[in-house]
């Protein structure tokens, strides 16, 4: 796909979320809570390994509920573990028609995932299928954040053998995502130079470490690391654009947006109020594996699928979410968690002004 494709495609998206606020176009959808690591960075450790994920038919009901969105994020868990995978993607590519589906991976189920995106590059090649692997630092530090010993290896495997699917299909789109921490915060900058010397990814993305995560002597760096941080993805972006040949336009959306997203985060950990009111629960909101439906990933539950016969639109519309709702707003909710920042500044036709102001300033 050509970066001016990509550019258009990016644009009418921003136009369409600013002028209809209120309707979901990113859904992230915990697939199941079982997992086969023990990360000691993982937000959603309390609800892992539980027998109550939602059955393939409870899913159709959901999908077809929803009516058409945009993007759909699978998480878990481990969303490989399922084996039914495959046909949990297809309700909402056919019933949704979603143009894009991201699956953050651990990495440890090679051939299971390199099979699977095979199979869903093959039958529909306009879906733009994204592939996260994690990799948090080199193999000691990753295998011991992970909590099982060879996960990188095995990470660095799957992501070899599907750099060679990439070769033949160009709508899979290859990430390597790092959470950064107190332990790999010195180490970021050759681990940085590693991936992009090694696997020709389409880009490599980073998140802060956020959440109930269950180990305490983990823990944010500095503001003043994160900062030096974020200078750093910055500089190495704009190595991964250059290799792409992307042009002006395209260059322009992805450096501002990091850059305003960066700036967010920055905010919100020093306190001060967010440029703009979160969108959880308008344009993005999160299904669990028992069917909980949750405004954000760090807010409690609004409702049950369950108990609305599977509608969701019916949960959103519940007094409690419109009570969320209101408290996001008011309260001025934030966090660092980039799918939010990037969903509520495209509901924003003032942030244009913001991403142009990042691009030049900041």
């Amino acid at each position: 796909m050509s970066s001016l494709k990509n550019f258009t495609r990016y644009s009418a998206q921003f136009l369409k979320n600013t002028l209809i606020r209120n309707k979901p176009e990113f859904l992230i959808f915990f697939v199941t809570s079982n997992c086969n690591c023990l990360c000691n960075i993982c937000f959603y450790w309390r609800e892992l390994n539980k027998s109550d994920s939602l059955s393939i038919d409870e899913i159709r009901k959901i999908s077809k509920s929803i009516g058409t969105f945009r993007i759909l994020l699978l998480s878990g868990g481990e969303p490989f573990l399922r084996d039914d995978l495959s046909e949990v993607c297809q309700q909402f590519i056919e019933n949704n028609k979603i143009s894009a589906l991201t699956i953050p991976t651990n990495g440890v189920l090679t051939e299971k995932i390199v099979d699977f995106c095979g199979r869903v590059l093959r039958e529909y090649p306009e879906l733009i299928l994204s592939v996260s692997i994690s990799m948090d630092g080199f193999r000691d530090l990753h295998d011991s954040t992970r909590g099982v010993a060879g996960v990188f290896d095995k990470a660095t495997e799957t992501l070899r053998k599907l750099l060679k699917l990439k070769n033949h299909y160009k709508n899979l789109e290859l990430i390597v995502n790092t959470v950064i921490t107190n332990r790999n915060i010195d180490q970021l900058g050759p681990f940085i130079d590693f991936v992009f010397d090694n696997f020709d990814i389409n880009y490599h993305d980073f998140e802060l470490l956020r959440g109930d995560y269950k180990d305490r002597y983990i823990y944010l760096p500095p503001l003043e690391g994160i900062k030096k941080a974020h200078n750093l993805i910055v500089r190495n972006r704009k190595r991964y654009l250059k290799k792409e040949n992307a042009n002006f336009l395209e260059y322009f959306a992805a450096i501002s947006l990091l850059r305003l997203s960066q700036r967010t985060k920055e905010r919100f950990l020093t306190g001060k109020k967010p440029l703009f009111a979160c969108s959880a629960g308008r344009n993005i909101a999160v299904i669990d594996a028992n069917g909980d439906v949750k405004l954000c990933e760090l807010l409690p539950a609004v409702g049950n699928l369950k108990d609305t016969n599977y509608d969701f639109p019916a949960v959103l519309n519940l007094k409690k979410a419109k009570e969320f709702k209101r408290t996001i707003k008011e309260t001025n909710c934030s966090c660092t968690h980039v799918c939010f920042i990037k969903l509520t500044v495209s509901s924003y036709f003032r942030s244009i002004f913001y991403l142009i102001y990042s691009y030049i300033i900041y």
